[in-house]
């Protein structure tokens, strides 16, 4: 919980510099769109035994933003979203099994996770197009997994456990998953006349989401959001 309050007061913070500094100027707007998300993996034991590799997983995003133009190309921005992440990943792990030991096992895991999301971009307009950057903070609030794990030593595919499908414990222990996040945030965009605009938004996790799996396993969000808006 402290960390989800320090992500508020992040927000809070840029939203109320950008007010304070600018407060006629401000403008503000809202967007939603298609998250398609995914983790990039690294460690040895992801490069030797990821299978069928990551898979993306299909989410959304909606939040709203305050924007405080600098000067006739630059803006600084920043607001407040709920975007969705996750991924789909095949490993091959051992799995013990009575009379025959150790067997390869094909382990599948999926996760749907939901974050409260802040940004601070500084944006470069030239006439109806944009461009920006800068870090984003988030906190995960929620979530679901899916897990399975199967083998196919003995011929066939057989089940070795029941499979799972539940709500993601968040934690630092081994199989749990950091609700914390953060990473650089970067825009392009056209901005119509009339208020709308399209653009896309690529998030470059820097954080680890995995604290302790058990393996050499390093995995970080990647989310690019197809996203449309209206700015007042």
């Amino acid at each position: 919980m402290k960390k989800l309050y320090t992500l508020l007061l992040i927000s809070l913070f840029c939203n109320a510099l950008i007010a304070q500094t600018g407060f006629k100027k401000l403008k503000y707007g809202v967007k939603g769109g298609v998250n398609m998300a995914t983790v990039a993996l690294s460690g040895n034991f992801a490069t030797k035994n990821i299978k069928d590799g990551v898979s993306n997983v299909t989410s959304f995003y909606f939040g709203g933003y305050a924007e405080l133009p600098v000067s006739k190309y630059f803006s600084v921005q920043s607001g407040l979203s709920i975007s969705g992440k996750g991924s789909k990943t095949d490993f091959i792990v051992n799995v013990t099994v009575p009379l025959f030991g150790d067997i390869p096992a094909n382990y599948v895991r999926e996760t749907n996770i939901m974050y409260l999301e802040t940004p601070l971009n500084a944006v470069f307009n030239l006439k109806n197009f944009y461009v920006g950057a800068g870090p984003y903070f988030a906190y995960g609030i929620l979530g679901t997994e899916k897990i399975n794990v199967s083998t196919n030593a003995f011929g066939s595919p057989m089940q070795l456990e029941p499979p799972k499908d539940g709500d993601v414990k968040f934690g630092e222990n081994p199989g749990e998953i950091t609700p914390y996040d953060f990473g650089a945030n970067f825009l392009l965009g056209y901005q119509l006349k009339n208020g709308f605009n399209l653009g896309l938004n690529y998030g470059l996790g820097l954080g680890k989401t995995n604290i302790r799996s058990g393996y050499d396993v390093k995995a970080s969000n990647r989310v690019l959001s197809v996203l449309v808006g209206f700015s007042f």
